[in-house]
């Protein structure tokens, strides 16, 4: 099987990555992880564990990652990318006190966000035709048209995880989907299946 990645630095997938690549996100023991493609079409798994936070790359089938980016002093859970580049979300590590954001144009260098929402604890991201809207706990949201300035935005019900398609914001609350198109206005639907099964 052809590798995606070769070289230094270059490691073959653990199933949980190659299991990624089907996914928005994924839930593991003490570890999160989400995904996005930088600019080169490449998929960026962004992952968190009790040890910090990593970011793996890959260039097509998951089968084989390079590390592109170790910080260990940010709890990093959501990755989000748009036609300007990545941003990615969390908290700071390994106590936890404020909210962080950092950015990046090639899944490989990766900076603080001068104008983010630091005193919220955010749990995902998402890139919609409104841009990006980053859920956290509690009522609150953050949201930015370029990745760079930020604004609050309350939002009905705390959100655990967020995703966008077919012109919709979809997130998922406690015992409901809540569906919006602006990420301001909101309406929930019941889940399809029981989620206490």
């Amino acid at each position: 099987k052809r590798s995606d990645e070769s070289g230094p630095g270059a490691v073959a997938g653990p199933a949980s990555c190659r299991r990624a690549i089907g996914c928005r996100s994924l839930r593991l023991r003490d570890s999160r992880a989400s995904r996005a493609r930088d600019a080169s079409r490449r998929t960026v798994l962004m992952a968190s564990s009790s040890s910090g936070s990593r970011c793996p790359r890959s260039t097509g089938n998951g089968a084989t990652w390079t590390e592109a980016y170790t910080e260990t002093t940010l709890f990093l859970v959501g990755v989000a990318q748009s036609p300007s580049g990545l941003v990615a979300v969390g908290t700071d590590f390994p106590i936890p006190t404020q909210g962080t954001m950092v950015g990046s144009h090639d899944g490989i260098h990766w900076s603080p966000i001068p104008g983010a929402l630091t005193n919220q604890f955010y749990r995902d991201i998402a890139w919609g035709d409104p841009g990006f809207l980053a859920v956290s706990e509690g009522l609150d949201g953050a949201m930015s048209t370029d990745g760079q300035s930020w604004n609050r935005v309350a939002v009905p019900a705390e959100f655990q995880r967020i995703a966008w398609g077919n012109g919709t914001y979809l997130a998922l609350a406690t015992s409901s989907i809540g569906l919006s198109g602006n990420g301001i206005d909101w309406e929930f639907v019941p889940y399809p299946f029981d989620i206490n099964g």
